[in-house]
C-alpha cells in the first residue's frame, strides 16, 4: 500500500504543506487530504457493501475529486472517473456495465442513476467529525485501484483494471529518475482522469510530498487564462501529449521566460515529432524532455527516452526509449514468436506493469493479455497491437497500429467504435473510418458513409455531414467525432467482396 503510505507519512510530518491547488485560487494541505479523505472512506464502509466494487466517480477537475479517489481506495473500493464532457450515452453504458453502489457527481448526473452524491453531500461528510473512525480497509496489492473505460471495438467502452501494484510500481520506477527534481516538486494537471496519464500527474508530486496543480478544461479553452495558468503554476514539471504542447508552441510566450521553474517536460500518448521536440528544447533550454510510451493496459508508460537536440536533428522518427525496471518488451511476429534485433512486430508488454484485464470480458481479456510465470510467480504479457522493434542498444521503436486502433491527441480509439456509433443513426445506412496519416501521425478522422434512403435526395452532402456530426455530439467525446464525413452513393469493394478502405484511405 505504497502510496496510501507515502501520503500518510506526509500527512503526519508536514499536515500543512500544500499538496493540491487549482487556478481559482482553492487549494488542500496534506493534513486534510488525509483526514478528508479518511473520512470519505469511512462513510463508505458504512454505507455500500463491503464487496470491493467499483465507485463511480463523475466530475470534471473539481478539487475535492482526488479526495474521492484516495477515500474509495481506502475503503476498499476501486474508483471508476467519468468525465463530465462524456456523452449521455456513454455515460449510461458505463454505469450500466460498472453497476455501481454509489456515485459521487461533481455535477448533475440524471435522476435514474441510483444512489447518487453531490459535491455538496461530500463537503459535508468531509467536515463531519462522526465519519473520522473508519477501519482500514485498503485495497491490497492485486486488488483493482482504478478502472478506467477506454474506446472498445465492440461499440461499447471497456474497462481496464489497474491493480494496487501497478500504481505502486510505476511510482517507484518514477521517483528513481526524477529524484533530482524534488524539491519544492510543483507538478501540473491538466489531463482529465478518466485518461491514464492523468494518474502521473496527480500522484507522482502525492508521491514525493509536491503538489498538484490543477488546470481545468474551461481555463485551457481560453489560450491567455492557460498562458496565465501556466505562468502562475510554479511547475518543475509536466505531462502533456505532444498535441497539447504543440498548442502551447503557438504561442511564443509558451518558454521559460513564462515558466522558469520548468525542469521535467514529459510527452506521451501519441507520436512526438522531431519537429516538436525541437522546439521545446529551444524554448526550455534548461528543461529534460522525455518521450515516453506506454498503453492504459501496462499502467500510464513503460518506456523513457531522454531527446536531447542531437537526436531531434536527425531524420529518422524519435524512439520511445527503454523499458522501465520489471517491465520487459518483446517483438513478436504473427505466430507469437520473438524476432531478431532490430526486426519489426508487435511490441508485447511483460512484468509488474502489466493490469489485470478487461472489467467483465473474460474473452476479451484473453485475446490480449497472455499468461506466463516468472520466479513461481503468475504474470501476464500485454499484446498491444503496436508495431516496432528493438535497435542494437536495446531501445524500443514504435511505428504506429498494425490494427484498427489508432492514437489521436494522446487518446487510444477504437475506429470500429465509431463506425457502430454512426450505424446507430438514421441517416446513415454504411460507414467506415478512418484516420488520416501525416508523418506518421493521425492528423484527423474521416468517416465515409453511405446515407439511409430516407435521407438521400434531401439534403446537400455537407447538410448531411453537419446533422451527423450534431448527432454523434449525444453519443461520442469531442475527439472521436470525426473532421470529414464524406458522403457517397456507394464505397468501392475489393476482392473479397468487403469494403476497400486502402482505396478510402488514399483519397484523403
Amino acid at each position: 500500500m505504497k502510496l496510501l503510505d507515502k501520503i500518510r507519512e506526509h500527512a503526519a510530518n508536514m499536515p500543512e504543506n500544500m499538496a493540491i491547488a487549482d487556478y481559482h485560487g482553492q487549494s488542500f494541505t496534506y493534513g486534510q487530504l488525509e483526514q478528508y479523505s479518511n473520512r470519505i472512506a469511512a462513510y463508505l464502509q458504512e454505507h455500500i457493501p463491503d464487496d470491493g466494487s467499483p465507485v463511480i466517480v463523475y466530475g470534471h477537475k473539481e478539487l475535492y475529486l482526488p479526495i474521492i479517489f484516495l477515500g474509495c481506495v481506502k475503503a476498499g473500493h476501486p474508483y471508476c472517473p467519468i468525465d463530465s464532457s462524456e456523452a449521455d450515452e456513454r455515460i449510461r453504458m458505463i454505469i450500466d456495465e460498472v453497476k455501481p453502489h454509489i456515485v459521487f457527481a461533481a455535477g448533475p448526473l440524471g435522476a435514474d442513476q441510483g444512489n447518487v452524491l453531490s459535491l455538496e453531500q461530500v463537503k459535508d461528510i468531509c467536515l463531519s467529525e462522526s465519519f473520522s473512525d473508519g477501519k482500514d480497509g485498503s485495497t491490497q496489492e492485486n486488488d483493482i485501484f482504478i478502472l478506467l473505460f477506454t474506446s472498445g471495438s465492440t461499440g461499447r467502452p471497456k474497462g481496464v483494471e489497474v491493480k494496487q501494484s501497478n500504481i505502486d510500481d510505476f511510482f517507484i520506477w518514477f521517483e528513481t529518475w526524477s529524484a533530482e527534481y524534488q524539491e519544492d516538486f510543483v507538478f501540473l494537471n491538466q489531463l482529465a482522469y478518466t485518461f491514464d496519464l492523468s494518474m502521473l500527474e496527480l500522484y507522482a508530486p502525492l508521491w514525493i510530498g509536491g503538489s498538484a496543480y490543477i488546470i481545468d478544461s474551461m481555463v485551457q479553452k481560453d489560450f491567455k487564462r492557460m498562458l496565465n495558468a501556466l505562468g502562475d503554476s510554479n511547475a518543475v514539471a509536466s505531462m502533456s501529449t505532444p498535441y497539447l504542447a504543440e498548442l502551447c508552441l503557438l504561442s511564443k510566450a509558451f518558454s521559460e521566460k513564462l515558466m522558469p521553474r520548468l525542469r521535467l517536460i514529459l510527452l506521451c500518448g501519441e507520436v512526438l515529432e522531431n519537429a516538436t521536440a525541437l522546439k521545446l528544447i529551444d524554448r526550455f533550454p534548461e528543461a529534460k524532455i522525455v518521450n515516453m510510451y506506454g498503453p492504459t493496459e501496462a499502467t500510464i508508460a513503460v518506456t523513457e527516452q531522454e531527446i536531447t537536440k542531437g537526436l531531434a536533428e536527425k531524420p529518422d522518427p524519435l524512439p520511445i526509449g527503454k523499458p522501465r525496471a520489471r517491465t520487459e518488451i518483446e517483438i513478436w511476429d504473427e505466430s507469437g514468436k520473438v524476432v531478431r534485433t532490430g526486426e519489426s512486430g508487435e511490441i508485447v508488454i511483460k512484468g509488474d506493469s502489466v493490469t489485470r484485464g478487461y472489467f467483465r470480458q473474460k474473452e476479451m481479456t484473453e485475446k490480449v493479455f497472455i499468461p506466463y510465470e516468472e520466479d513461481g510467480r503468475k504474470k501476464a504479457a500485454y499484446r498491444t497491437g503496436d508495431c516496432g522493434f528493438i535497435d542494437a542498444d536495446g531501445i524500443v521503436h514504435c511505428r504506429g497500429r498494425i490494427d484498427m486502433q489508432v492514437q489521436f491527441h494522446g487518446y487510444r480509439i477504437e475506429l470500429p467504435e465509431i463506425e457502430k456509433t454512426l450505424l446507430k443513426l438514421d441517416l446513415v445506412s454504411k460507414a467506415v473510418v478512418l484516420p488520416k496519416w501525416d508523418g506518421g501521425k493521425v492528423k484527423y478522422l474521416a468517416a465515409f458513409m453511405i446515407a439511409a434512403d430516407e435521407a438521400q435526395g434531401q439534403k446537400s452532402p455537407e447538410e448531411l455531414g453537419k446533422l451527423i456530426r450534431e448527432e454523434l455530439k449525444g453519443f461520442l467525446p469531442e475527439y472521436m467525432i470525426p473532421k470529414r464525413i464524406i458522403c457517397s452513393d456507394s464505397l468501392p469493394m475489393n476482392k473479397s467482396g468487403k469494403v476497400d478502405r486502402k482505396k478510402l484511405a488514399e483519397s484523403l
